[in-house]
């Protein structure tokens, strides 16, 4: 601590990790107590920096010094960490901003997420006045654990220090995030380099932390526990930051279930969108998503102990184990998750073989009971020693081996640089202990508890390296414009109106007439020539086919008579009724823009047509994407990819992606589209082209009206 007066040189940090100095203001003298714990911690765990205490009551706290307000004290903090209650956080948030301190950093509860949305407002309004950004409030803190920066109440360090390492943890839940901690540690394997929980996320979020955490040295990989997404958070940027570092993010979102939704409300104040655009959206960024705190766990320890060795396309299994029925056991469950087995050369088939006692061997290598664990050893070590890449999974029972001497074996062995070995009980009873799993860890060995756990550890790093892979080389994107959010109010257009101005700019429509009366419809038809497609074209009416108002394939004059007599008596005032040239091709597309609550807007592909809630076959694609992620999306839809195969070169899967491009660039032009669902667009292999014929666009208005 400083107890000169002379005024230090600002330096002005732009990440509260960074902070050389930190004031707790309202500290109690009571170490137990939530807002005695910070100031503990920071003497106790020997903050490598400077701390003060701020108190109007107390002329010392805990053997620390006090001053009576911020502005006494010798220097501007960096960080000011803020104990006291809701009202009071409001006056000494208001005393940060004045002073310019850089991070405030509230714990109380008491705002947004019990209606007090009023406290909530009054926060922003003095966030406004100068630079400060609010960690919270209703968090508990941020901590280094490297450095012993502690801005936190957190009751795991009232037990001791947290063991360092490379693991950064994000949470939104203090709790929560505090039961992962222990959970971390109780594993024995991997180590904290920094903590972090936002809380109500005034105006720092997921985004900023992401950053902050994945920009320290220490950290390797990035874990974090999410209820909901703000309209502020950049997931593309915290992916590409993220990325460029080489370093995983590993989520766990809540709030997927419409109930699990609501608490998440109740939690943080803020909505929750849709969990099946959840998992899409952060799959696609990230390459992952967790559902159980023990899948994060599992991930985290994953990425931790093969840190730099996840990222080639080799991500082969070889799993040695000690039954037939584990063979086909491990079979299911590797195909259950898309991950594929070795093709063993035969000279290493022949060397492990003769280890064994056996000529009958394949992948998985069922070797059978062996006497002893030594026996065992020495086969694991041959199969190593001709395996060039991948995992070599090592299974165990305690029914045959000893677990301390497996794993200082294992530990013992040399393992080739290309090859992550993992180490997989037989049961629940054969569980690796603590000290055991920190032996292999240190040998970059890592032991789960179950095959599927294991194995989906392994397809999520396989995922990871797939979607790093594809970031690298996405090249140009399209659709960020459509972020932006508009105010205003909301109409559909027209089919006239949407293909209209789709064909000016180039996305491919057929040829159509628009017009309103029986004899107009016969007209348009013998002009534009048999069969033709009339539809309805209703603004008000989404649905066409539903309310009768489609007819497709019409031969003649009587035929377009008949229909548009129909079609007439169901027309509104301001409608007319489409004529259509016939578009070629059997192959429905389905093309959407949605807006999520969470999420914003978000890319719909899949299979088209009437069937499409029925089939449900799409994928949901984040904003801005690239072509490469287009077309794997299209490919991705089953329906659509089976009427596509075969095909020589690729011709109509690449005009479909183009035109899905175009789309994209169209509603970016249009700078007032809301959302839109291009249904079907008819793809025909046959000829290799694609033709949008019909659409729902609904667009925001401005007083001179909509502008299709």
């Amino acid at each position: 601590m400083l107890e000169s007066k002379t005024v230090l040189s600002p330096v002005r940090i732009d990440n509260p990790l960074k902070a050389e100095s930190v004031a707790v203001v309202g500290p109690s003298r009571d170490p137990w107590k939530t807002s005695g714990r910070t100031l503990d911690y920071l003497s106790r765990l020997g903050f490598e920096g400077r701390y003060y205490a701020v108190s109007s009551v107390h002329k010392e706290v805990l053997g620390v010094p006090t001053v009576e307000t911020l502005s006494d004290l010798p220097e501007v903090p960096d960080v000011a960490v803020l104990v006291g209650p809701a009202d009071r956080v409001i006056e000494d948030l208001r005393e940060c901003v004045a002073l310019g301190v850089p991070f405030a950093v509230a714990f109380a509860a008491g705002f947004g997420e019990t209606g007090r949305n009023d406290r909530d407002e009054l926060l922003r309004a003095e966030l406004a006045k100068g630079t400060t950004r609010l960690i919270g409030p209703n968090c508990i803190g941020f901590m280094h654990v490297g450095r012993s920066l502690t801005a936190t109440f957190s009751s795991v360090l009232q037990r001791g220090a947290i063991p360092a390492g490379h693991v950064a943890m994000f949470s939104q839940s203090g709790g929560l995030g505090n039961a992962l901690m222990q959970s971390l540690a109780a594993r024995g394997a991997s180590g904290l380099s920094a903590w972090a929980s936002s809380g109500n996320e005034i105006s720092t979020g997921f985004t900023d932390w992401a950053q902050w955490l994945g920009a320290d040295p220490d950290t390797h990989v990035l874990t974090c526990i999410v209820e909901s997404f703000s309209a502020n958070d950049d997931l593309e940027a915290a992916a590409t930051a993220a990325g460029d570092r080489g370093i995983p993010v590993i989520i766990l979102k809540l709030g997927r279930s419409t109930r699990g939704a609501m608490s998440a409300q109740s939690h943080t104040g803020k909505l929750a969108g849709s969990g099946r655009v959840a998992l899409s959206v952060l799959r696609h960024r990230f390459g992952m998503v967790c559902t159980s705190p023990e899948q994060l766990l599992d991930l985290t320890e994953t990425f931790d102990v093969f840190h730099g060795r996840l990222s080639g396309r080799d991500q082969e299994l070889t799993v040695v184990t000690t039954s037939g029925a584990q063979v086909g056991l491990w079979n299911d469950l590797a195909d259950d998750r898309g991950l594929a087995f070795r093709d063993l050369e035969p000279e290493a088939l022949h060397s492990i073989g003769e280890a064994v006692g056996s000529n009958h061997l394949g992948n998985p290598i069922d070797v059978g009971v062996q006497s002893t664990t030594a026996d065992y050893l020495r086969i694991v070590e041959r199969v190593l020693a001709t395996t060039s890449g991948g995992w070599v999974i090592v299974t165990a029972t305690r029914l045959a081996h000893d677990f301390d001497e497996l794993a200082a074996g294992i530990a013992a062995m040399t393992i080739p640089a290309e090859v992550r070995v993992m180490v997989v009980p037989l049961s629940e009873d054969d569980r690796v202990t603590a000290a055991q799993a920190g032996i292999l860890r240190n040998a970059g060995v890592l032991s789960l508890p179950t095959a599927g756990r294991a194995l989906d550890a392994i397809a999520a790093a396989s995922s990871w390296s797939q979607v790093q892979s594809t970031r690298a080389n996405r090249g140009e994107l399209v659709g960020a414009a459509l972020k932006a959010v508009t105010t205003g109010g909301m109409c559909n257009l027209t089919w006239h109106e949407v293909a209209g101005s789709l064909a000016k700019s180039g996305v491919p429509v057929p040829a159509s007439r628009a017009v309103r009366d029986v004899d107009g419809v016969v007209r348009a038809a013998e002009e534009i020539g048999f069969p033709v497609a009339i539809k309805i074209d209703d603004a008000e009416i989404l649905h066409k086919a539903d309310a009768g108002g489609v007819f497709i394939g019409v031969n003649d004059s009587d035929s377009a008579r008949a229909a548009a007599s129909h079609l007439t008596s169901i027309q509104g005032e301001a409608a007319t009724i489409s004529v259509q040239a016939m578009a070629p091709g059997k192959t429905e597309v389905l093309v959407g823009l949605r807006r999520d609550p969470e999420f914003g807007p978000v890319l719909v592909i899949g299979a088209g047509g009437g069937m499409t809630e029925a089939i449900d076959d799409i994928s949901v694609l984040p904003l801005p994407v690239s072509r490469p992620e287009v077309r794997q999306a299209i490919s991705d839809a089953r329906v659509v990819a089976t009427s596509l195969r075969g095909e020589a070169g690729g011709k109509t899967l690449d005009a479909l992606t183009t035109t899905v491009m175009d789309i994209l660039a169209w509603a970016e032009q249009q700078g007032n589209i809301h959302e839109f669902e291009f249904n079907p667009i008819l793809a025909d292999p046959a000829t290799a082209t694609v033709t949008v014929v019909d659409a729902v666009v609904s667009v925001h208005t401005t007083s001179a009206g909509p502008t299709p």
